[in-house]
């Protein structure tokens, strides 16, 4: 059985190692090294097993594509389309909850136009999705387009990057990418060619059908002009988790899984951008604190991982390093009563924004091992 980890954080590091103590049967760490206040240890040497460390990372939000196919779903009446949403771990007053299911069923008699028909699944679709607060995720339909003259500024990048913002020329329209395929050039050629598709429009009124540029404003710098007279609006759907995985709601389990399960021939599910849990961020990890019920017993709210020795806090302006270590020391089996080797971690969250002290403190850290 895994032990519950001690955790200890450093939001001031003092140079030249001083908060790693040792002698040559011992090492720990210490809050400062006038007060010598321990806060993880003694621990003897020889008995670490593996330390690992872990820089801050924000929260990436996944986004899942369905419908973004070069060709298309054809939609047929009398059919009944689904899409499920869930995480297996969501739970409802201590039982799992299983995905929510959306559906809508076309009528007996459909438009003779293949792309009214998808427009109108997908609308419906998303505005079901929407109304449910219990997903956690956000549904937009996709715009489509064919692109030429793919090229990228410095040929930094080789694509556009799903969920950045690009901003179309004249209309000044912004909308984020969902999908960008190459068919045929590179952007380091400026000359690439393909498919894309958009979501969260500015304005679909105003967007432009006509050949014009795209330009991005963040995560890559590519550009590229759309085809003319190529846009299709409605062609397909995203799904975008809600920000804060662990903080927007307290029943909520982390990322969903999407899935299109009924009356789809051609689109499935797709991943788009892969979700990232956010690490090492002060402002969410004093978010995530346990806290208990009325008998100090059951942890209602939060992680365990969160519970700071010495009652430290986290400094919501800071980021932090993660250090991970596992040792090996003398435990009792429970049933035999006999003394055995059994593993627990520690962790110290140490400031990552003082990089000398912190560069200082990682190499004797790295020395233990």
């Amino acid at each position: 059985m895994k032990k519950r980890p001690k955790v200890a954080i450093l939001n001031t590091i003092e140079d030249t190692r001083v908060n790693l103590i040792q002698d040559t049967n011992e090492w720990g760490i210490v809050k400062t090294s006038a007060g010598n206040e321990l806060l993880l240890g003694m621990f003897r040497i020889g008995k670490l097993v593996r330390v690992e460390s872990f820089d801050p990372a924000a929260e990436v939000r996944q986004l899942v594509v369905i419908g973004a196919d070069a060709t298309p779903e054809v939609i047929t009446a009398s059919t009944r389309y689904k899409i499920e949403i869930g995480n297996p771990d969501d739970k409802y007053e201590s039982q799992k909850k299983g995905p929510a299911i959306h559906a809508y069923t076309t009528p007996v008699t459909i438009d003779v136009d293949a792309a009214v028909n998808r427009l109108n699944v997908y609308t419906a679709l998303a505005a079901k999705i929407n109304a449910y607060a219990g997903n956690n995720v956000t549904a937009y339909t996709l715009t489509y387009t064919d692109f030429t003259s793919g090229d990228s500024v410095g040929d930094t990048h080789t694509n556009y990057v799903a969920g950045e913002l690009v901003t179309q020329e004249t209309s000044n329209v912004t909308a984020r990418i969902a999908k960008s395929v190459i068919t045929s050039g590179t952007f380091a050629g400026t000359d690439a060619a393909g498919y894309l598709w958009l979501f969260d429009l500015s304005d679909i009124a105003a967007w432009l059908i006509t050949a014009k540029e795209l330009t991005a404003a963040g995560d890559s710098n590519c550009i590229c002009t759309t085809t003319n007279a190529t846009t299709v609006h409605g062609y397909g759907m995203i799904v975008e988790d809600d920000a804060g995985y662990f903080i927007s709601n307290i029943s909520r389990a982390g990322v969903n899984w999407v899935g299109a399960t009924q009356g789809w021939i051609v689109s499935v599910a797709e991943i788009a951008l892969a979700y990232g849990y956010a690490e090492g961020i002060g402002s969410v990890m004093a978010q995530l604190i346990p806290r208990y019920d009325q008998s100090k017993q059951s942890v209602i709210s939060g992680f365990l991982e969160y519970e700071l020795q010495n009652d430290d806090t986290f400094d919501i302006a800071k980021t932090y390093r993660k250090y991970v270590f596992t040792l090996k020391d003398g435990d009792e089996n429970a049933l035999s009563a006999e003394k055995e080797n059994s593993e627990f971690e520690i962790i110290l969250y140490c400031d990552y924004g003082d990089t000398s002290d912190l560069g200082d403190l990682d190499t004797a850290i790295s020395a233990l091992t």
